[in-house]
């Protein structure tokens, strides 16, 4: 065993003894192949030792840059959650009154994007109304009794009622109406509904929220009922009646708004001293016809007959004679004003109520419709009657005071 271990001691001194004197010869030997190799490898190691290392470098900002993202990505989602929470209790909270009264109040149909109504100073014109009803009212009570208005007070009046006049032209051709005057687009509905809200509000008397979404309500059905006049509308349809119906639903609405407000609300909006007259009532849509309707004033009922002859003769170019020949339709006609004619000075004539006015005009309306039947008229002469929208609200003279 001894001899074994001592020869294999004597094998490991030999290599040892063998590196030595290698190392601290003279001078080193030529490398050998298998020398070249191992540096090589040992090269190679180095390299791949470097790439290791710059790969574990990127590989830990890696994990750092995720690590943020998805912190990132966390607060992210708590917010999308809060913020959907927050809309959440939005959607089933009431909108405070002061928000539903700084948008356009009252909205529907295809009007609520309409600049020239978003855009409105309705501030501005609801203060005019509330001046101009007050002088309006003195203006009334003057006129009424015979008296003159003022230079004063016709100043005042006209310079309040400029601000709704710049309205009314903002609005023209932008809302639809038969109207041939301005006043077709002001009596609108959208326009008078936002426009009675901010009176009412600045008096103090505001419209609840409730009450705005039943006069929206009442704007859709006017809309409903407004397209289906039109569509029924054939191509003789005459000017006359298209006006008559507007005014006619126009005031179907308003009564139904009236039927929303409360006692102190409607007090406001329609003062009884000039309650749906011509020129003076600010919300009636007899404003519409103003222009159309013209006072007839005759000495008695029985005067109006021939005085209706005379002018349809005029206007038709045909004879008092043949006329004489179709008096049923001239007594009919009379017949069916004469119960609205009453004693009225050249202010109260021209101050009519809305409901004289459409009684008057569909009155005008049959009897010009009959006259278009009976008589042998050419086509330019039944195409003007057609599109002549005036007609006449006869009155009798002014009680005398003598």
């Amino acid at each position: 065993m001894k001899a074994v271990m001592a020869t294999v001691a004597l094998a490991v001194i030999a290599v040892v003894a063998g590196l030595s004197i290698g190392r601290m010869g003279a001078s080193a030997p030529e490398p050998t192949e298998n020398a070249q190799a191992d540096a090589d490898a040992r090269a190679e190691n180095e390299q791949l030792r470097v790439s290791l290392d710059h790969a574990e470098t990127e590989r830990a900002q890696a994990l750092r840059e995720r690590d943020q993202f998805e912190g990132e990505v966390d607060a992210l989602e708590a917010t999308v959650k809060r913020l959907e929470a927050e809309l959440a209790k939005l959607r089933t909270s009431e909108v405070p009154e002061e928000v539903i009264a700084a948008a356009l109040g009252i909205e529907f149909g295809e009007y609520g994007d309409l600049a020239e109504l978003t855009d409105a100073d309705w501030e501005k014109m609801a203060g005019a109304v509330l001046s101009m009803q007050s002088s309006i009212a003195e203006l009334a009570a003057l006129l009424d009794a015979g008296g003159e208005m003022s230079q004063e007070l016709g100043l005042e009046i006209a310079k309040e009622n400029q601000k709704l006049v710049q309205f009314a032209l903002a609005i023209a051709d932008k809302l639809p109406t038969n109207a041939t005057n301005f006043n077709g687009e002001y009596t609108h509905p959208v326009a008078q509904m936002n426009l009675m809200a901010e009176v009412l509000s600045q008096s103090n008397t505001p419209l609840s929220d409730a009450q705005r979404r039943a006069l929206a309500s009442l704007g859709d059905r006017y809309e409903q009922e407004w397209n289906s006049a039109q569509d029924s509308y054939g191509d003789d349809v005459s000017q006359l009646e298209m006006l008559l119906d507007e005014v006619a639903l126009k005031q179907t609405i308003l009564d139904d708004i009236e039927g929303q407000l409360s006692p102190a609300q409607v007090a406001q909006i329609f003062p009884e001293a000039t309650r749906g007259r011509a020129s003076l009532d600010l919300f009636s849509p007899a404003l519409m016809m103003m222009g159309s309707a013209q006072a007839l004033q005759v000495e008695s009922v029985d005067q109006l007959k021939g005085t209706l002859q005379q002018r349809a003769s005029a206007f038709l170019g045909v004879s008092q004679e043949e006329l004489a020949r179709h008096d049923a339709i001239f007594q009919t006609w009379v017949d069916d004003v004469s119960g609205t004619m009453q004693p009225a000075n050249q202010f109260q004539a021209n101050s009519y109520d809305v409901e004289t006015g459409l009684a008057a005009g569909r009155a005008q309306l049959r009897a010009v419709e009959a006259l278009a039947n009976a008589l042998n008229l050419d086509p330019e002469t039944r195409a003007a009657l057609m599109e002549n929208g005036s007609f006449f609200i006869p009155h009798l003279p002014p009680v005398s005071d003598e």
